[in-house]
């Protein structure tokens, strides 16, 4: 170690104040980057193993592959493997029509078919059946030998009876539990016969970006991809979509990396203007300029090696403790029966490192080059560093008569040295422009997630199927004291010209509905209209939310139902979604209209009649336990249970969602206040304390303690004013931006982050206040004659 090297590490310990504000500022940017990344890629990477367990590792299904076509896949290179299956067969079970599975023994072994009792089947009359109907009311248990139809559907109408094509015998061997895909209805797997025609491949690649080159080679039209597996490799990607993230990403970053190096700028910039005649002293007996310049990069040097490590546990640290407090919530967003653990990304560590060190490297050469540019001269006198202007008298008269010799003086002190002054606005306005962007960009996201993510607002949800008798079915659920709300809807739809949209759906409420009126402030009306409805655009991905009333006034609506041309009276619109739309509205992708059951009547409102009832459960962590009574007095008074389903699982991870997404929101804001606060405080506190010399004079003409401190007030006043003219236009700019970015995946009305633009103004008077406090109190430990001898300034 040389002794260029020796004088900086004095000097790093001689300032211990600004030495550890700049390593709190190198921490917290590089918490905040690999805090960021680390999420990401644990969020990631327990998503994919999630829908892997759930749906199964595939990534595209051939239908209709000829045996030599097969062979060819078999043979691929980019083919990691693959399964396939026969679908075309249907059977009868307890007059119940379901699809006969028939796969190859690759299929029934892979993780696809969790088998929870007996075994898998190893020939085309065993089956494996769902778990759920083991000891159900259709009577199935394993070893059972039945006897059923079997035969194909029309394809062009799925819902006809199917054709049978012959019976055969069966024997129930094992019960499973099944992927996503096969959840709609009942499924039964068979181990399919050799020599099988009309098969699917089922096929997983070894990289899944290749998947459409795959598709595109073979040939085969109409294909199913894991859509959602493949969009958490990254394969499947919207435009819109894309746009946002890599506009997000460099907003973030940008936020970011311009709040870090303003921050370790500052606090290197004062420090080689601090040792400005220092480096004079340097230079006159015979020092390099390339030594100077290795001085400052060796202070950074140090910063570095303390603050990037630091950075990196302590943010590897805190995310994983949010991790853990947020366990449950977040292993019930990604809806896995799985532990949720935490993946370090080494690529994410590395680029936050690399980030960090960009960011000092940025932060360090303009001082350094400054350090370096000056003669021994100019850096003894610090010519550079303070100058006198002139200023017309005129122009501080009415500061004078205004604010008094202390007014006058605090005007002074920003033209006798611009550049600290610059510096200091510079500081603040950019800190405000921080605060006001992290606000804009939460409540953007906020309201994004909370549009896309509509939250189910019910825990039990019952398909009444073909039995009609809705008010009865309504009057046995009411009789469960732990039901909060329950609405029983009827599904219509018909075409119309309405909203310039093909379709209307009506939903016909027959329990419900008053209720739902007087808290939509439409008391005694009869048809309200949904006034919002989502569309997303085929070409880019966008989601569009319309509003389709500008007022809430009462309308007719013209529509065609069954070919009848008819006219209902709509009383008014509102945007609160009664107990079930919730679910069903973003599916939609058409106007909804709420009608009561009289109306309805009236109107004789015909269609395809879908009766659903939807339920709430007061204590949402006794749910199942709510259904399997419910499903009891459904038998007893005489009704199917097959569709009677707890969806509350579905609903807290949607509201865990809107948790996480706020935790992560205002942690960004919190940290990037801090990196503002010891941005803003740093320069301040510096600046004033390198001017003890300056307040000695002024307390050996006269000054008192009282005419000192209302000098600096008012500076303060200066300081945040011309912060705010500077900082207001930018802070818009930066708001305007986020909304164009998000707007592109997802339409958004412009909101400007009010809250968080007054509280940064409000934190600039008190952060400057505070500073300068500080810095006071450190300067009047010092005797006027110690000032007045200090060299420094």
């Amino acid at each position: 170690m040389n002794v260029f090297q020796k004088m900086t590490i004095a000097f790093l310990r001689k300032n211990k104040m600004r030495t550890l504000v700049t390593i709190i500022g190198v921490i917290l940017s590089v918490s905040m980057f690999v805090s960021i990344t680390t999420f990401l890629s644990t969020l990631q990477q327990n998503t994919l193993q999630s829908e892997i367990d759930r749906n199964g590792d595939w990534h595209v299904e051939l239908p209709d592959i000829a045996p030599q076509t097969m062979k060819k896949i078999q043979q691929d290179t980019r083919v990691a493997h693959v399964t396939w299956k026969n679908e075309d067969l249907y059977i009868d079970i307890a007059d119940m029509e379901a699809p006969l599975v028939f796969a190859s023994a690759t299929f029934l072994e892979a993780e696809q078919i969790k088998i929870v009792g007996g075994r898998l089947p190893k020939n085309s009359e065993e089956i494996i059946v769902p778990n759920y109907r083991i000891g159900g009311e259709l009577g199935l248990k394993i070893g059972d030998t039945i006897t059923a139809h079997y035969g194909v559907k029309n394809s062009e109408d799925i819902t006809a009876p199917m054709i049978v094509q012959g019976q055969k015998t069966f024997t129930i061997v094992g019960a499973g539990n099944f992927p996503m895909q096969y959840m709609d209805t009942d499924h039964y797997f068979a181990l399919a016969p050799d020599n099988m025609a009309n098969i699917t491949a089922i096929v997983t690649m070894k990289n899944p970006k290749e998947v459409y080159d795959v598709v595109k080679d073979y040939g085969v039209p109409q294909v199913k991809y894991n859509s959602s597996l493949l969009m958490y490799y990254g394969v499947l990607k919207s435009v819109a979509a894309n746009e946002t993230f890599l506009g997000l990403a460099i907003i973030l970053i940008s936020i970011i990396v311009i709040g870090s190096v303003l921050l370790i700028y500052n606090a290197f910039a004062i420090s080689v203007t601090e040792r400005t005649k220092y480096f004079g002293l340097l230079s006159s007996i015979g020092a390099t300029k390339k030594q100077l310049r290795k001085m400052v990069f060796f202070e950074a040097l140090i910063i570095a090696l303390i603050g990037i490590p630091l950075g990196l546990l302590s943010g590897i640290v805190g995310i994983g403790i949010t991790m853990k407090v947020l366990e449950k919530p977040l292993t019930q967003f990604i809806d896995t029966t799985g532990q949720f653990t935490m993946h370090i990304s080494y690529a994410s560590i590395l680029i936050a490192v690399l980030l960090a060190v960009i960011t000092i490297i940025i932060s360090v050469w303009v001082p350094a080059k400054r350090a370096s540019k000056q003669t021994a001269i100019e850096a003894i006198r610090q010519a550079r560093d303070i100058r006198q202007y002139p200023t017309k008298t005129k122009k501080l008269s009415w500061i004078y008569r205004v604010f008094g010799l202390e007014g006058m003086i605090a005007n002074r002190n920003f033209t006798r040295n611009k550049r600290q002054y610059r510096t200091t606005i510079i500081s603040l306005a950019v800190s405000m422009v921080l605060v006001v962007a992290a606000g804009a960009f939460t409540n953007y996201l906020k309201v994004g997630v909370g549009e896309v993510n509509e939250p189910l607002d019910y825990d039990i949800m019952y398909y009444l199927g073909e039995q009609k008798d809705i008010t009865h079915v309504t009057t046995v659920l009411q009789q469960n004291k732990a039901l909060k709300n329950i609405t029983a809807t009827s599904l219509y739809q018909a075409e119309t010209t309405a909203f310039n949209t093909e379709n209307i759906t009506f939903l016909v409420y027959h329990t419900g509905f008053d209720e739902y009126a007087k808290k939509a402030n439409l008391a005694g009306a009869q048809a309200i209209l949904i006034n919002k409805m989502y569309t997303r655009s085929m070409d880019t991905g966008k989601f569009i939310i319309h509003k389709l009333k500008p007022t809430d006034e009462a309308f007719d609506l013209a529509f065609n139902m069954n070919e009848r041309e008819m006219t209902m009276t709509v009383d008014g619109a509102t945007t609160l979604l009664p107990i079930g739309v919730s679910g069903i509205i973003k599916e939609m992708a058409s106007p909804i209209v709420i009608v009561s059951p009289n109306y309805a009547k009236d109107l004789q409102l015909q269609g395809s009649n879908i009766d659903e009832i939807y339920m709430s459960v007061k204590d949402r962590e006794n749910s199942e336990q709510v259904r399997m009574v419910l499903e009891r007095q459904l038998i007893e008074a005489g009704y199917s249970t097959t569709m009677l389903n707890d969806v509350s699982h579905h609903a807290d991870s949607d509201r865990n969602f809107m948790l996480i997404v706020n935790v992560f929101c205002y942690g960004f804001i919190v940290l990037i206040s801090l990196i503002a606060i010891a941005n803003v405080f740093n320069t301040i506190s510096t600046n004033v304390m390198l001017r003890t010399k300056e307040f000695a004079i002024l307390q050996s003409i006269g000054f008192s303690n009282k005419d000192l401190y209302k000098m600096l007030r008012l500076e303060c006043v200066l300081y945040g004013l011309k912060a705010i003219v500077f900082g207001l236009p930018l802070s818009f700019i930066t708001a305007i931006a986020i909304h164009i970015v998000m707007n592109r995946s997802i339409s958004l009305t412009f909101m400007m982050p009010w809250v968080s633009l007054m509280s940064s103004i409000i934190g600039i008077f008190i952060i400057v206040a505070l500073s300068m406090w500080y810095a006071v109190r450190k300067t009047k430990q010092a005797s006027i004659i110690d000032a007045l001898r200090n060299e420094n300034r």
